[in-house]
């Protein structure tokens, strides 16, 4: 039970004895969050002091970094931070505010600087709550950070200003951005980012090629670089700008496959050239059929191996996608018994439905019966329907979404269209920004496909609604990821910033197959 509450308009805010926020809930359309927190890393706090208003709840924090937050609901929903440096001299220091959405809804945060919001959409009709940034300063782009940086000068006092608002949809909320905003921030990697603002000062560091075209900055990376953070200094401040420059879809693949056939040999160790998992040989067989890769007729020979041996017991979508890949190079059959052997065990899972599907395309473009497949692919969907499985377990909702745009290819009614409302908001309606912590890559990649896959009828209304339409979307989304996946490997970091780390992490090439793979198949949807 809350220890405190205030009413917001239509809304009510509950507080706990710490006087943390612990929900938001609108009384129409239900609740929006389920936590908003402000912490403090790298100095110790103290219990807090918490006075309680009829429409303001205050915080005291004491400690090195001294913390005073405060809620008001007099002219709408505010949030104050003040944060100060009482330890008597200079130190590191980290007061980040963490959202917590509520069940079933989505959190997008736009964290640039001098410039940043964060937006909470609902599980389902309903309109955006928008926080937008009054005064202070955002110093990472994946995390809603009190800048301008980590390091507190003795006696330093910061304050944040977070304003409340409700908007329609992320059309409306796209007003937030300043009029100079870059249209586009995710580009082909020779298209330059362009600033039409010339009050907005490029910092330069050295690493940027930086160019004045009439009214316009142009930019694009130096140095061989794929993404950049762009420092943009204006009266208001600074502002961060994550721009993003993508190969083509085509040449990472290529070197993608180049790079895990060359990895091959350590799974062999030294006996055979192998493959370590299904996805890395699908992707080395769609490489083969589009691009190219230096030596094609060893690639096959390890796809066949790898297929054939350690990886045949292996029963998910990618090895079905793997055995597509096999007859479409070799046009043995009993690749493609063995791809509908292993459809009939799969339960519903990601790429399931795309790779049961592509299957039962295959066989009837062959001539051949593809009544088994497609009986297993309906008992998977139908599965998907009720939310659980054969055993008992919940159904993730972008898998069950997955098994609904296969199966309702051609139509465009309610339910898909609800579906398709719920993947503009996991990607942020076409608004700069990312979900908080930056999210999995491979589930952002997932959900491109999910987009290509949507009906066309979708873009007009859609389209209406977010700030760009799903094709759009989706080419901005696979820019980044691309751009982000091609910087990765030549990091040589052992995991992608930003990516959720699994129980037992994959490689980088097996990291950037996963990745790849339903980029490659939105490509060809």
């Amino acid at each position: 039970m809350a220890a405190h509450e205030l009413r917001w308009g239509e809304a009510v805010l509950s507080f706990d004895e710490d006087g943390t926020l612990v929900s938001l809930v609108h009384d129409r359309w239900g609740p929006y969050l389920a936590g908003l927190e402000v912490q403090v890393a790298g100095a110790a706090v103290t219990d807090p002091l918490v006075v309680l208003d009829e429409d303001e709840v205050e915080v005291h924090q004491g400690g090195p970094i001294q913390l005073d937050v405060r809620h008001t609901v007099l002219a709408g929903w505010d949030q104050r931070i003040v944060a100060v440096n009482s330890s008597g001299a200079p130190r590191a220091g980290s007061v980040r505010l963490r959202l917590v959405p509520a069940r079933d809804c989505e959190a997008w945060i736009w964290s640039a600087g001098a410039e940043a919001a964060w937006i909470v959409a609902p599980r389902g009709d309903g309109p955006l709550l928008v926080v937008r940034q009054r005064q202070g300063a955002t110093q990472d782009p994946d995390f809603l950070e009190l800048g301008p940086s980590s390091r507190w000068e003795t006696d330093e006092r910061r304050l944040w200003h977070w304003q409340a608002g409700w908007l329609p949809d992320h059309q409306a909320a796209a007003a937030v951005l300043p009029p100079w905003w870059p249209v586009v921030a995710d580009l082909p990697d020779t298209v330059p980012l362009v600033i039409d603002d010339l009050d907005q000062a490029v910092d330069d560091d050295g690493s940027l090629e930086v160019d004045l075209v009439g009214d316009t900055v142009e930019v694009l990376p130096g140095d061989g670089r794929h993404r950049a953070t762009v420092r943009l200094n204006s009266a208001r401040g600074t502002s961060l700008v994550e721009a993003h420059w993508a190969e083509p879809l085509d040449r990472v693949l290529q070197s993608s496959a180049d790079v895990l056939l060359a990895e091959a040999g350590a799974v062999g160790q030294g006996r055979r050239d192998l493959l370590g998992s299904t996805t890395a040989a699908a992707v080395v067989l769609a490489a083969l059929a589009g691009p190219g890769v230096g030596d094609p007729v060893g690639a096959l020979d390890v796809a066949e191996a790898s297929m054939a041996g350690p990886l045949r017991e292996q029963a998910d979508p990618e090895a079905v996608l793997a055995c597509l890949g096999l007859h479409a190079a070799t046009g043995e059959r009993h690749w493609l018994e063995r791809a509908a052997d292993l459809v009939e065990t799969l339960a519903p899972r990601p790429l399931g439905a795309v790779a049961a599907m592509n299957l039962v395309t295959t066989l009837a473009a062959a001539g051949s019966d593809p009544s088994r497949p497609a009986a297993a692919l309906a008992r998977a969907a139908a599965f998907c329907v009720t939310g659980f499985d054969s055993e008992g377990q919940p159904i993730a909702r972008h898998v069950r979404v997955e098994y609904a745009l296969v199966l309702g290819a051609g139509r465009w009614d309610a339910a898909l269209r609800e579906s398709a409302r719920w993947l503009g908001r996991r990607l942020g309606g076409g608004l700069p920004g990312h979900p908080p912590g930056g999210g999995d890559p491979r589930d952002i990649a997932r959900e491109v496909l999910l987009l290509r896959m949507l009906d066309e009828r979708a873009a007009g209304e859609l389209e209406a609604e977010w700030a760009v339409g799903p094709a759009e979307l989706a080419d901005r989304t696979t820019r980044r990821l691309l751009a982000d996946l091609v910087e990765f490997a030549g990091s040589g970091d052992a995991f992608p910033p930003g990516a959720i780390a699994d129980l037992l992490p994959p490689d980088a090439p097996t990291y950037a197959a996963q990745v790849l793979l339903p980029l490659i198949l939105a490509q060809s949807w």
